[in-house]
């Protein structure tokens, strides 16, 4: 059986920021108060300006947290992997760092889970991949997690769609499909499944999740992006 484990754990780090040039949207429980601008296409999927941020609003159950994700302008090597540096502030959580990288196409986000303490690395974007092509990748350093083998099958589900959240609309978005699965002995099966929703010059602006663990009931989440302010 696979021990314990929590959403909080994906969740947390994949409510990523990545913000781009001229593009800003407040969003503090009213819509009315709006000022936006194009985003930059040209920065990619995840373009980092320092002291830009993004806000989500995480539903997990009936548990809700929100979490403000700033772009600290520097970076650090981990595994010889240069990544850049956010400062995430969780109100149930506190405070601690991500790190991010974009190295030849592949998008990854990297972050220690608080409650577990577990660190997680994942690839959730291939962005020169068509609709249809997948990828596979380890989801741990060591390709375990809890002991057992960890990994993420990951899918291009759509691309260059327009979709709008939290009254927010965004245009030049790419779908992806994670699936997190284990081997708990047999092959690789999944419990988990994750909906990303990013938009170029933006970042990620939505996950839905759902985790299946034995002998309990699923578990879904809801990252969405409430405000963004990009310098």
């Amino acid at each position: 059986m696979v021990k314990k484990y929590t959403p909080v754990l994906i969740v947390l780090l994949l409510s990523t920021l990545y913000s781009c040039k001229k593009a800003q949207y407040e969003y503090p429980g009213d819509l009315a108060k709006t000022t936006s601008a194009p985003a930059d296409t040209s920065k990619g999927y995840a373009p980092v300006t320092t002291n830009s941020y993004i806000k989500y609003r995480i539903v997990t159950g009936t548990k809700v947290d929100t979490t403000t994700n700033t772009a600290t302008g520097t970076t650090t090597t981990i595994n010889n992997k240069i990544y850049n540096v956010v400062a995430i502030s969780s109100l149930t959580y506190g405070t601690s760092a991500g790190y991010y990288s974009n190295i030849n196409h592949v998008y990854t986000a990297r972050a220690v889970d608080a409650p577990s303490g577990v660190t997680l690395e994942l690839e959730y974007l291939v962005d020169n991949l068509g609709v249809g092509a997948t990828w596979k990748a380890p989801v741990t350093d060591n390709g375990f997690i809890k002991g057992y083998p960890a990994q993420i099958l990951g899918a291009i589900t759509e691309k260059n769609i327009n979709k709008t959240v939290s009254g927010i609309p965004f245009s030049y978005v790419t779908h992806t499909t994670l699936q997190l699965q284990y081997d708990v002995g047999g092959g690789f099966i999944t419990l988990g499944s994750f909906e990303y929703y990013i938009a170029k010059g933006i970042g990620i602006i939505e996950i839905d999740s759902s985790l299946v663990i034995p002998g309990n009931a699923i578990t879904n989440s809801i990252s969405s992006i409430i405000a963004y302010n990009i310098k």
